[in-house]
């Protein structure tokens, strides 16, 4: 039967280190007895609090945990007996009379006799031991029916741990090291660290926190909170790469629109004609106000005759009207990354102010912020042309070393998992960066302090950058932690009896349990159809065994979860040592956790060497041992503290490093080295598909500065680190995705090549039903506007076009463009818009043997033979049949129907759209070459034959004159031939001519007898700039 004592010691013995705390929590001690007196209040009516400091002192003193009359002073002056205990004599005597009971008779002459001296403290343990026994006995008879009562409730429950035992699971070799990268060591959700320019790769929700306020964030914030005609002013931010241009882009763009004022990004590489970046400017820039437009449902009425500039107003004129926006910002990058160009940049920077002020005048608050870097600063001051073309000029700050040591702890807060817990990069190593580029004169920039965070993290140095690291924590520390843990009678039971359930396990399953424990703790909880519970299973039925974690059950199922009391000791244990349980339960109950072996070498070094000895191609393995060969002077430069190196020197070498780099990622990925390029290899990167920044950068730096001093080598040194990195690691990622299935570069653009890379992640991610919906998407696409350009240049205008086509085909496209025009939709320029997926097999061949298309035939003998060759007509049928299957499919979002077991047939599928995508991409290429000119007039055709239609093309005077004109002077040409929108625009003259125009140059036709000093590039749609994938490069 329960007395009132019983009940109120029940309350003290739960509550003992939270009532003699120095600190005392006054409101967790009001909260506690609330709860605890509530569920009792049958049996006890709410205690005052001295009644309750009574029975704590004389159970403590019962206990033997107050010896002493100093221990019993030293309690009671702490906060809580000290407020209401007032009558201390009664407890004075009953510690007497506790210690007179007890009482043993020593003789003190004895004591230096070993054997009676161990003979007392038997007698003095037995003692204990036999006072205190009843207690643990009842105790554990106590915790032993709680955990067997919570395996009843669970019972009652179906979860997935209906049967007691589980079969251990078998410790692989691999998975003895961990794998983890540094990040998911310390448990961050991601990587705070990524090096691409500005924070596109953070979550836009994370900016507050992570962004530190330098003067210029300060000012800009102003402006947008106070002084809001200050934002539209044009201004050049001037800064090094890595100054933090971008980034404060990127979050200007948040602060901006949480004040009505809508901003653009528009990178624009920079052409040697102004005409061409005023063309991509506006045309970029109607993009992304369109895509805006369609952000915030934008009802817009505009007529496809109007000028760009003229759609352009109309947008932000309906944002103003519809959205209450007050105006636009554009932010424009990437000018300085072709400094072939300046002479033109300059003439564009005067064509953006009379374009902000046009903008004005008609009422549209518009202003250009754009990146420049600090070469052009004393250029520009210079140039008469460009005098108030920019209003304002900023130059980014440099970095002072307390700004550093914020923005490196504000990504390490923001991205822990743990927000009770913070990695603290110390002082000391942000000091010691800040102190080492001062010392060597170099520039500091926030990339800096990130770079060599990161490079000493990936290498797990944890200690040399953190204030306490979380993976070997000191073993003072570590026991303090263990006791703390294990005070708590309860707690100390179950991971006794974890550890006798698990008594026979393998070292590494044990270590799972702990492990599984912080995870559970990290997510605050895990369901269990959860990939990390379904991969644990055994090791979640033995915590559950335990009596460690609960289970709940809400709507979305059923959520395992750490046990209140353990969550309750780490609360405490975070405060005091900033560690947490996912950190020090594996090494204070295990042992040391099995990590990765740290390694002397660097991680770039460890994946060239892993490489070399890999691959089965001996050209490669020997460039990737000669890469290594360069690399190793750079790392030793790297480790010293002051440079004994001519600044040219350090450049040169970097560069070769770079260009060995660069050579056996072609030779390990197949690509051709082009012949001018034998030496020069790293330019390979502004025509590939990825470009990385930094080596951009570095090529952009070593063409800006022929004559470099040791300050400018330092900072070129910085960028070529950054920069061999992220090639070296999309060496290792590409050669990893050409497992699942690789990509032949040839005549593919930059958008099918990103395409295609990403169907191998989705692959390798086992997102197969992604996977074929992303390539199924792009393949219509490109069909719809390839198909449309090839009939465009054999065949002309719409009407001749349509002649080709099946007259299934013909009625289908007249319904849906009469569907179109009733419900007031504008009429497409493309007609094969409005075809359905189904008929493409019936287009390009003669379709299903059952129902064969004579026209449809026709075309495949005239056009698509020569073009998909070796493919036959029957090959081309069954891949449109098996895509048109797979666009039904996505486009329904059954994705039940797309599944693991189809791996063969979707890995040939994707493997066909490549060959695909190459041959329509080729077809251009046949397109031009076999140009026919016949009785004075000229055809295309995709063979040197007869015309497959007589409808020349007609070309005047004045359409030669236009297109020399446009063309001259320049000595780069790029013409992005699969877009004909882009061309008709750009040369007012229709696609057709253009491209007939464009053979006959490249023909050497003796028409065009102007003569050009240039190279021509023929670009895909979407790309940036020239291409090398349709192989035609020749030198006029």
């Amino acid at each position: 039967m329960k007395t009132r004592e019983s009940v109120i010691i029940k309350f003290v013995k739960d509550n003992l280190r939270l009532l003699q705390q120095k600190d005392f929590l006054d409101e967790v001690y009001k909260q506690k007895k609330h709860d605890y007196f509530y569920e009792v209040r049958k049996f006890v009516r709410n205690p005052k609090n001295s009644e309750i400091a009574q029975v704590a002192v004389l159970y403590m003193i019962r206990k033997y945990l107050i010896h002493t009359e100093e221990e019993l002073n030293n309690l009671l002056e702490r906060p809580f007996f000290e407020n209401n205990i007032y009558e201390s004599k009664i407890l004075f005597e009953s510690l007497k009379l506790k210690n007179k009971n007890t009482f043993m008779v020593i003789d003190p002459t004895k004591l230096e006799n070993l054997e009676y001296r161990e003979k007392i403290e038997n007698e003095i343990k037995a003692k204990i031991l036999a006072e205190s026994q009843p207690e643990l006995l009842e105790q554990k008879e106590k915790f032993k029916k709680e955990i067997d009562d919570l395996e009843r409730q669970l019972a009652t429950i179906p979860t997935k741990l209906q049967k007691q035992d589980y079969d251990e699971p078998e410790i692989a070799k691999e998975n003895l090291t961990s794998l983890q990268e540094w990040w998911q060591q310390l448990n961050l959700e991601d990587d705070p660290f990524p090096l691409a320019e500005g924070l596109k790769k953070i979550n836009d929700s994370m900016y507050e926190s992570i962004i530190v306020r330098t003067e210029i964030f300060k000012k800009y914030m102003n402006f947008t909170d106070n002084l809001k005609q200050q934002i539209f002013k044009n201004t050049i931010f001037y800064g090094d790469f890595g100054s933090g241009k971008t980034a404060f882009f990127d979050y200007l763009t948040k602060i901006l629109l949480r004040n009505r004022v809508l901003s653009v990004s528009v990178p624009l590489w920079a052409s040697k004609d102004v005409s061409v970046n005023i063309f991509n400017f506006e045309n970029k820039l109607l993009t992304s106000l369109t895509n805006e437009s369609k952000e915030y449902s934008l009802i817009l009425e505009q007529d496809d005759k109007n000028s760009s500039i003229q759609k352009i107003k109309e947008i932000l004129i309906q944002l103003t009207k519809q959205k209450n926006f007050n105006g636009l910002v554009i932010f424009i990058d990437d000018l300085h990354k072709n400094p072939k160009a300046f002479d033109a940049v300059l003439d564009f920077l005067s064509y953006l102010q009379i374009f902000t002020s046009e903008m004005i005048e008609d009422g549209l608050n518009t202003a250009v912020y754009v990146a420049g870097i600090p070469q052009w600063k004393s250029k520009i001051a210079m140039e008469p042309r460009l005098s108030g073309s920019l209003i304002r000029e900023e130059t980014m700050p440099e970095i002072k070393e307390e700004d550093a040591y914020e923005m490196l702890n504000n990504r390490m807060i923001t991205f822990s998992k743990n927000k009770n817990k913070k990695n603290i990069i110390g002082r000391v190593f942000v000091k010691k960066i800040y102190d080492d580029l001062k010392q060597k004169n170099m520039i500091i920039t926030f990339r800096e302090f990130l770079r060599k965070a990161l490079e000493e993290f990936t290498n797990g140095n944890f200690d040399t950058v953190l204030t306490i690291n979380p993976k070997a924590i000191p073993l003072d520390i570590l026991d303090e932690i263990k006791k703390s843990v294990l005070s708590r009678p309860k707690l100390s039971y179950q991971i006794e009896h974890l550890s006798e359930i698990t008594a026979d396990a393998d070292v590494e399953n044990k270590q799972k349990c702990f492990e599984l424990l912080g995870d559970l703790h990290l997510e605050h909880g895990l369901y269990e159809n959860s990939p990390l519970i379904e991969r644990n299973i055994w090791a979640l039925n033995q915590l559950k065994r335990s009596g460690l974690i609960n289970v709940f059950r809400d709507l979305e199922g059923i959520k395992w979860l750490v046990n209140r009391e353990l969550i309750e000791v780490n609360n405490e244990i975070v405060v005091k040592y900033n560690v947490s349980l996912e950190d020090y339960l594996v090494p204070a109950f295990i042992g040391n956790p099995i990590y990765r072996k740290k390694s002397t070498k660097t991680r770039e070094y460890e994946i060239l060497e892993k490489l070399a000895k890999k691959t089965k191609d001996e050209t490669a393995a020997k460039i990737l041992l000669q890469t290594l060969e360069d690399y190793k002077p750079l790392l030793a430069i790297e480790k010293e503290h002051s440079l004994n190196i001519a600044p040219k020197d350090l450049v040169n070498q970097c560069k070769k490093s770079l260009n060995t780099l660069t050579h056996a990622f072609m030779v390990l990925e197949n690509i051709s080295i082009p012949q001018d390029s034998k030496e020069e290899k790293i330019g390979f990167w502004k025509d590939f598909w990825h470009n990385p920044s930094p080596l951009i950068e570095f090529v952009n730096y070593l063409e800006n500065s022929p004559d470099v001093d040791m300050k400018r080598a330092n900072f070129i040194f910085g960028i070529y680190k950054e920069a061999f990195t992220e090639l070296v690691v999309f060496l290792k990622n590409q050669t990893e995705k050409d497992k699942s299935f690789s990509i032949s570069y040839d005549n593919l653009t930059r958008s099918d090549c990103k395409v295609l890379d990403l169907c191998r992640e989705l692959w390798m991610d086992k997102e197969y039903f992604v996977m074929c919906e992303t390539i199924v998407k792009y393949l219509e696409r490109k069909l719809r506007s390839d198909v449309y350009n090839i009939f465009t240049l054999l065949y002309g205008d719409r009407d001749n076009r349509m002649k080709q086509l099946d007259p299934k085909i013909n009625n289908e496209i007249n319904k849906n463009i009469k569907n179109d025009e009733q419900k007031g939709f504008a009429l497409i320029k493309n007609e094969f818009q409005y075809l359905n997926r189904k008929d493409y097999k019936i287009l390009l061949t003669s379709g299903p043997p059952t129902q064969p298309s004579e026209i449809g035939h026709g075309n495949w003998e005239n056009i698509f033979k020569e073009i998909f060759k070796p493919w036959n007509e029957s090959r081309l049928y069954n891949f449109l049949d098996l895509f048109g299957n797979y666009n039904t499919v996505t486009s329904h979002n059954k994705t039940e129907s797309i599944t693991e077991s189809q791996q063969p047939d979707l890995r040939q599928f994707v493997t066909d759209s490549m060959f695909f995508l190459q041959k329509f991409n080729g077809s251009y290429k046949k397109i031009i070459d076999n140009y026919i000119i016949q009785d004075s007039k000229l055809f295309f055709n995709v063979v040197k034959s007869n015309p497959v239609d007589q409808n020349p093309v007609l070309i005047s005077s004045n359409d030669f004159s236009d297109f020399i004109k446009k063309l001259s002077n320049l000595d780069e040409i790029a013409i992005p031939i699969q877009n004909n929108k882009e061309i008709e625009i750009f040369y007012n003259i229709e696609y057709r001519k253009v491209i007939m125009m464009l053979a006959m140059l490249l023909n050497g036709n003796d028409q065009m007898t102007q003569k050009f000093n240039a190279r021509l590039y023929l670009t895909g749609v979407n790309d940036l700039r020239y291409s090398f994938e349709l192989n035609i490069t020749n030198k006029i």
